[in-house]
């Protein structure tokens, strides 16, 4: 599974493969909790973009999320699919301001992957070979 979809991300030419971005809670919150706060990061910042993204799926900014515990910090790697008509830079601030305001002790970190490949790699690490919807999340 894991080998196949590293292959299908890395081909899809609209996924935001050179950015590596990382959601994180600093807090032992269940994976299930974390992918309620990523729902509702990524509603409002579809609809701060796109009012009438529900209608327009190609106009919504996607997130998939790959979901790590490690000890006080549930956090998740995230590939973005950020249309082409958007600023990234407008985009990767509005998900960090918004991702904030769900709660103050929330931090995004962002920064340009040395290596796309790696980044997909390392992005989906905790993934072996079947599929788990409580760590791997499409948005």
């Amino acid at each position: 599974f894991k080998q196949d979809f590293i292959k299908i991300v890395s081909k899809d030419k609209l996924l935001d493969t050179d950015l590596v971005v990382v959601a994180n809670t600093y807090q032992n919150i269940s994976n299930e909790e974390l992918i309620k706060k990523l729902d509702l990061l990524n509603a409002i910042v579809n609809k701060k973009l796109f009012r009438y993204f529900k209608k327009y799926p190609d106009k919504r900014v996607m997130f998939i999320c790959s979901i790590e515990r490690v000890r006080n910090n549930t956090h998740s790697h995230i590939i973005l699919r950020i249309p082409k008509e958007y600023d990234r830079h407008y985009v990767l601030r509005l998900i960090e301001k918004s991702f904030v305001k769900i709660n103050s002790k929330f931090k995004l970190y962002n920064e340009n992957a040395r290596d796309i490949l790696g980044n997909i790699k390392y992005s989906l690490k905790s993934h072996s070979y079947k599929y788990d919807p409580d760590k791997l999340v499409i948005l």
